[in-house]
């Protein structure tokens, strides 16, 4: 080998570890570009619940059914509906996320009560939260009244 070629292979020696040795070089990020979380909030809806339908039902259960159409805002959040019934203890709840619901529709449910004898009002509300451990902002009417006796819904004239 001469001088000359060895001049050469020490220049490409150099010339391979120089970009490794320079602080302010900056190698390529590896793996795909990292994605950063952000909260997206959405506006409250202003749902309307109206024509309910509360009877009693079989097994203790109290069968309800009403209406809803959001006024304000779209079913993008997870929901909480609560019925009540004055006079007793009696409660229920049941949970709702966004894609379960529609702008509009008909929420049909049971609520299971220890004496449906007693229960003869109701009270419903819905409420929204964007997520379940941040709690929950009434965003409905309440629906009140009296059970429809099953009377009423067999006889015909």
């Amino acid at each position: 080998m001469n001088h000359r070629n060895s001049k050469l292979l020490w220049c490409l020696t150099v010339a391979a570890y120089l970009p490794g040795c320079n602080p302010q070089a900056k190698s390529p990020p590896s793996g795909p570009p990292a994605i950063t979380a952000t909260e997206t909030k959405s506006e409250p809806g202003v749902v309307e619940l109206s024509d309910p339908k509360v009877t009693p039902g079989d097994d203790n259960l109290i069968k309800i059914e009403f209406h809803y159409r959001f006024t304000s805002g779209s079913p993008v959040k997870t929901y909480l509906l609560e019925m009540s019934f004055p006079g007793t203890n009696e409660r229920g709840q049941k949970a709702m996320e966004g894609w379960e619901l529609k702008p509009e529709g008909v929420i049909k449910t049971a609520v299971q009560v220890g004496d449906p004898k007693a229960v003869t009002k109701y009270s419903i509300v819905m409420s929204e939260a964007d997520s379940p451990d941040r709690g929950y902002t009434r965003n409905s009417n309440e629906l009140t009244g009296e059970l429809e006796s099953l009377d009423s819904e067999s006889s015909s004239p």
